[in-house]
């Protein structure tokens, strides 16, 4: 009932405070401290030689629960408390197609696939980190039913099994929950270099010095009016690309993606052409 309740939702709030979930928080260190599969915890911190500042940090944390012990109800239930607190709140249930990537670094190419996997369930917030305002903290949990012979089984006074009585515990009790824990602190998207480390668009186009005058003397108005008429629709065309890429970045639905993803690619498309027709006549006019 509660998962119903919850169902599947995602929505961002720019204007979120910049306070640590703590409820989150409290529940995911019970849930590592728990069923945490230590030996296999990862942990990867990158800090600014300069300065030592945090530039990204990323934690992933397997673990294997037994199914109705109710941890995982606990832990949506704490998102949900928390979820104010968040500039994008993403939930997806099983059975729901898409993958999802969380950025891991100072660039828009570096990421990890958070889920991957249409039998997971999935709930995530990204909050905007406490002591630092370019930084995001991106909290995750996806799981999905398994099976384990690993487990140690316990009786309702909670002694642990053994023999015999371990042998039926396991046969019967066997279901687990496997999943992951992410703990992420990354730049915010929107002040993270570009993947190709190149420039925008109208960069590209590298106007001579004289071509104001030679514009005048080839035909003055007519060209002048041309390529101030690519200009403009450079601009628009970079503007869109710009938002697409920002709609792209918080969209967690996995058709709107792909509509998004075909039109940037014809956006560029179209923009690479643009700048191709400047370039023609930007060299025709240099001539004169």
């Amino acid at each position: 009932m509660f998962a119903a309740a919850l169902g599947c939702f995602a929505y961002n709030d720019k204007d979120a405070p910049a306070s640590p979930p703590t409820h989150v928080i409290n529940a995911l260190n019970n849930l590592r401290e728990l069923y945490a599969d230590k030996d296999r915890i990862t942990y990867r911190r990158e800090v600014n030689r300069d300065n030592n500042s945090l530039i990204s940090s990323v934690e992933i944390i397997p673990f294997e629960c037994p199914m109705g012990q109710g941890i995982l109800t606990e832990v949506k239930a704490a998102f949900m408390e928390d979820k104010n607190l968040a500039y994008s709140f993403d939930q997806m249930m099983p059975g729901e197609p898409g993958r999802i990537n969380v950025g891991t670094s100072d660039y828009n190419k570096d990421y990890i696939s958070t889920r991957d996997r249409t039998e997971q369930e999935y709930i995530s917030m990204y909050v905007k980190n406490a002591n630092n305002p370019e930084l995001r903290d991106c909290y995750a949990v996806v799981w999905e039913k398994g099976s384990s012979k690993s487990i140690p089984g316990v009786d309702e006074d909670g002694f642990e099994l053994l023999g015999s009585a371990l042998k039926e515990w396991k046969e019967k009790n066997y279901d687990i929950f496997k999943g992951k824990i992410y703990i992420i602190t990354s730049r915010l998207p929107d002040l993270r270099k570009d993947s190709d480390k190149s420039a925008t668009f109208g960069s590209q186009i590298k106007k001579p010095a004289a071509l104001n005058s030679a514009v005048t003397e080839v035909g003055g108005e007519t060209i002048g009016k041309r390529l101030n008429a690519y200009k403009e629709l450079l601009e628009i065309q970079e503007n869109e690309i710009k938002k697409l890429q920002r709609d792209y970045q918080y969209s967690t639905n996995p058709s709107e993606k792909r509509t998004i993803n075909k039109r940037l690619r014809q956006l560029h498309k179209q923009a690479q052409g643009t700048i191709n027709d400047m370039k023609k006549l930007i060299k025709e006019v240099s001539k004169y």
